[in-house]
């Protein structure tokens, strides 16, 4: 998955521009840990209504051609 996110990032962001990847450990409930990972790039994004559904089956490609401006 993580390089899916990258590799995404990098085919689709504009010429020039930049990616940045950052990671963060993060403490949880009862002493449990995570990691914060993060991918950024400088395309324009989606709608804010469709990031609950991003992770749904299906949805990445419904959502393909919805973008913020």
């Amino acid at each position: 998955m993580h390089v899916n996110l990258i590799e995404n990032a990098l085919q689709h962001a504009p010429g020039g521009s930049k990616v940045i990847v950052t990671t963060q450990t993060m403490a949880g409930e009862g002493g449990s840990r995570w990691i914060d990972y993060c991918v950024t790039d400088s395309r324009l994004g989606l709608a804010a209504e469709d990031l609950p559904h991003l992770f749904r089956q299906a949805s990445a490609g419904a959502l393909a051609g919805r973008v913020v401006r």
